[in-house]
């Protein structure tokens, strides 16, 4: 059996969502090492995550588009198990499945893994392959294992409800200063892009921190004792919630004084996009305002 290098081209991936694409071939012997057959094709795997829950879908649809000898003659038959990976922690994976592989028509093998558990666990599973073509002897292989996912049950994102990411994909929390609704705060990330050193949020990621640290982050930027027109807040950039902020002000801290609506719904977007892509302490992440 064989797999040909797979191209960026061929692979993507979001916080969530993960796709690879690649070539397999496949040599049949029989109990004397003779060939009796080949078969090679194409091989699409996806794999949806969910944010807010512990099981995630994984589907294998693969195209056999050559084959020769009893590989062609003969019916072969697949079956494809998920392995969840040497010292993996509370994974658990769906029913082995099998079907008969036809030349030139496209299976479709669906699956369904569960992490379980309230740690924070890293799961790579992979898709087991046997190939099947009497009486030659069956082929057993592994498809090239997809990115690392992530599964956890902080309380910071979802009220502690276990999800699941790929937490190797930087996600970007994107404002527009025109939105009549948070534009205000919108506005205080883009001027202070540009004029913080490193630009953070923007040149450099942003890491989510604990709520202790967001707190004291907060009270150091924005002090008790701070004016504040009647209406209006002290907004923080870096926020307040990443281990950038409370750094010093003019340099690599800034604070303006917003309109409090602004204020209050440009974070309630924020605390929705730790959620949605369940950004946790340490978590890397961009900030651009539009």
């Amino acid at each position: 059996m064989h797999f040909p290098p797979i191209s960026k081209s061929q692979i993507a991936y979001t916080r969530t969502f993960g796709q690879a694409k690649g070539r397999i071939e496949i040599t049949f012997m029989d109990d004397k090492k003779r060939p009796t057959g080949f078969m090679s094709g194409d091989t699409t795997q996806t794999q949806h995550l969910n944010s807010k829950s512990n099981a995630w879908k994984r589907k294998l649809t693969i195209k056999m588009t050559k084959a020769t000898g009893a590989a062609r003659s003969r019916p072969v038959s697949l079956t494809v198990k998920v392995a969840c990976g040497k010292g993996a922690r509370s994974c658990k994976p769906s029913r082995t499945v099998t079907h008969t592989v036809a030349l030139n028509r496209a299976v479709n093998f669906d699956f369904t893994i569960t992490s379980y558990g309230k740690k924070i666990d890293k799961h790579r599973p992979v898709l087991v392959m046997t190939f099947a073509s009497p009486p030659a002897i069956p082929v057993t292989t592994s498809a090239p294992a997809m990115r690392t996912v992530r599964c956890d049950s902080e309380k910071v994102t979802n009220g502690g409800k276990r999800g699941c990411v790929y937490s190797s994909e930087v996600p970007n929390f994107a404002l527009s200063r025109t939105n009549p609704r948070w534009g205000a705060m919108a506005k205080h990330v883009y001027e202070a892009q540009r004029a913080l050193d490193g630009k953070p949020g923007y040149g450099k990621p942003l890491h989510r921190a604990t709520p202790a640290q967001g707190t004291k982050n907060r009270r150091k930027t924005c002090p008790s004792s701070l004016p504040r027109p009647r209406g209006k807040q002290c907004d923080e950039y870096p926020f307040a919630s990443t281990t950038e902020g409370g750094g010093i002000l003019g340099k690599t801290q800034s604070r303006k004084i917003i309109a409090a609506d602004h204020n209050r719904q440009g974070g309630t977007q924020l605390a929705k996009f730790y959620n949605t892509h369940r950004i946790i302490p340490g978590d890397l992440f961009y900030s651009r305002a539009l």
